[in-house]
C-alpha cells in the first residue's frame, strides 16, 4: 500500500471595475492511498470484455479540499467558498506478453464520487483508463494510465485519463488527461540524472 498527500497557497492581487486592488487566495489540500495487493486475493474480481479478461488488480481512495477567497473592495463584498471531493474506487488491467518479450497491459478503473461544499454537491461516478506498453525484461511497474517504455534508451511515455461518467448535478462536468515524458539513461539504477515532463489537460 502507498500513500500520498499535496499541499499548496496561491495568492493574487488584481484591478476590478472600480479601479481598486483585489485580493484573491486559494488553497489546496489532497492526499490518497493505493493498495496494490489485490490481484494475490484468493478469489480475484475479474470483469471479462469477450476473450480478454480484466483482473482487478488495486483499490484507490483519495479526498481534495480546496478553498478560495476574495477581499472586500468598493462595490463588491468578501465571498469565501470551500469545496470537498472524496472518491473510493477499483482498477483493473490485462496483461499480455508480446513476441519482443513486451508485455501490452490495458487497464480500467471506476469508482464513486461525492461532492461537497460551496459548489456542485452530490454523488456521482467515476471512469477511466489507459495502456501500457513495457519491456518485459525491466520487471519495471508503470504508474497509473498509459506507459511506453524503450528499454535500449530508458525512454517512457505515459498517459491517463478520467471522467465523470454521472452525477447527482446534471449540468456537472468533470473530466483530465495527463500525458508524461521521462528519460533515464541508467534505468537498472536509482543513481544518475533523468529528466521528466508532464503535461495535463481538465483535471488532472
Amino acid at each position: 500500500m502507498s500513500a500520498w498527500m499535496r499541499f499548496g497557497l496561491a495568492s493574487r492581487n488584481w484591478t476590478c471595475l472600480s479601479q481598486m486592488a483585489k485580493e484573491n487566495g486559494m488553497s489546496r489540500l489532497c492526499g490518497g492511498v493505493h493498495r496494490e495487493s489485490l490481484s494475490s486475493m484468493e478469489a480475484p474480481v475479474a470483469v471479462e470484455f469477450g476473450d480478454v479478461t480484466f483482473v482487478v488488480q488495486a483499490g484507490l481512495a483519495d479526498v481534495l479540499r480546496t478553498r478560495t477567497s476574495s477581499d472586500a473592495v468598493t462595490g463588491l463584498a468578501a465571498a469565501s467558498g470551500t469545496t470537498l471531493r472524496l472518491r473510493l474506487g477499483l482498477e483493473a488491467a490485462w496483461e499480455r506478453t508480446l513476441a519482443s518479450g513486451a508485455t501490452l497491459s490495458p487497464r480500467i478503473e471506476a469508482g464513486l464520487r461525492h461532492d461537497g461544499g460551496d459548489a456542485e454537491t452530490g454523488f456521482g461516478l467515476e471512469a477511466g483508463g489507459g495502456v501500457r506498453f513495457e519491456d518485459a525484461g525491466r520487471g519495471r511497474e508503470a504508474g497509473g494510465g498509459g506507459r511506453f517504455e524503450d528499454a535500449g534508451r530508458g525512454l517512457s511515455v505515459a498517459v491517463d485519463g478520467r471522467t465523470l461518467a454521472l452525477h447527482e448535478d446534471g449540468d456537472f462536468e468533470d473530466w483530465g488527461l495527463a500525458v508524461s515524458l521521462a528519460w533515464d539513461p541508467r534505468p537498472e539504477t536509482r543513481r544518475g540524472p533523468s529528466v521528466l515532463a508532464t503535461r495535463g489537460w481538465g483535471g488532472a
